[in-house]
């Protein structure tokens, strides 16, 4: 997809692949302190990867506890919202497959460029291994500017913009010490009690000559609501041309987003495979070619 560019940087992921699964991986770099430490090692490489890329995006650079920087992936951030998914299955933008405690679909980023600052809006896709903002809080989502630190399962994930200042010095002993944090717009806690919800608008699904509606709230959508055949999904629907999770339904800056997952068989709108597409009343979703419509409508 133009704008997206993923970097394997084990020179092959197959004999990893071929590991005992049933090993356990350390999970230790889950504190500042571990952090510290991956970032001072990485932060060199971090810093020559991200000056090379002089548009507007953002690098999330994928460590794991024992293997190191694995793999890399840049997305572009426009006027318009891109998104991107990180997981074990091979569809998704960031392919892991090292952590069995990662979910095939894990997380979501969404990049835009608002007021010439990269943002980035991180979501958990209900995973059990959950996500993490350093220093460790659970976080259903996050929305931030500016670098980033993430953890899920034995992965640290830096998220680094591009088309900026490196914000850290890699002159200091510690490149963590000097490391400029990003701002915190918003986040919601993977723990935290849902507000009442009042119906904000209604999806019609479609599927083998059958209809049914649902109602969905404004606060579902700032957590982000799945779509799948998944038991974790808000919006199930079944089919073999669907996928566990195969879209998330997303608020980002008052505009509501449908944003494929890394689904086998593709998000399509007016005929068109989309990625991230923010939607009007009305408008209709195909999930794959044939497997079901979904009939988006806000309510008054």
């Amino acid at each position: 997809m133009a704008g997206t560019r993923f970097v394997r940087v084990q020179p092959s992921m197959a004999p990893l692949r071929t590991m005992d699964p049933t090993r356990m991986f350390d999970t230790r770099c889950a504190g500042p302190a571990e952090a510290a430490r991956a970032f001072d090692a990485l932060q060199r490489v971090m810093r020559s990867v991200v000056n090379e890329e002089p548009r507007p995006g953002l690098w999330v650079f994928a460590h794991h506890a024992d293997f190191g920087l694995v793999a890399r992936l840049w997305l572009e951030a426009g006027s318009e919202p891109r998104g991107g998914t990180l997981g074990r299955h091979d569809f998704v933008d960031l392919p892991l497959p090292l952590d069995e405690g990662l979910s095939l679909r894990h997380v979501l980023f969404v990049v835009r460029r608002a007021a010439g600052v990269v943002q980035l809006t991180a979501v958990d896709l209900a995973t059990c291994a959950g996500l993490q903002l350093l220093p460790g809080h659970a976080v259903q989502r996050v929305d931030v500017e500016g670098v980033c630190c993430l953890k899920s399962g034995a992965f640290t994930l830096f998220c680094v913009p591009s088309g900026e200042p490196v914000p850290w010095s890699s002159a200091a002993p510690s490149a963590w010490a000097t490391l400029k944090p990003g701002r915190v717009r918003r986040h919601f806690r993977r723990d935290d009690l849902a507000p009442p919800q009042r119906p904000f608008a209604r999806l019609t699904v479609s599927r083998a000559g059958e209809e049914r509606h649902q109602t969905v709230s404004l606060e579902s959508l700032r957590r982000g609501l799945l779509v799948g055949r998944d038991l974790r999904c808000g919006v199930r629907i079944a089919g073999p041309e669907v996928s566990r999770v195969h879209l998330a339904l997303l608020e980002v800056d008052d505009e509501v987003l449908a944003v494929d997952t890394g689904s086998t068989n593709g998000l399509f709108s007016a005929g068109r495979r989309v990625r991230c597409e923010p939607l009007r009343s009305g408008q209709a979703l195909m999930l794959g070619r044939s497997a079901a419509t979904l009939v988006w409508e806000l309510l008054d």
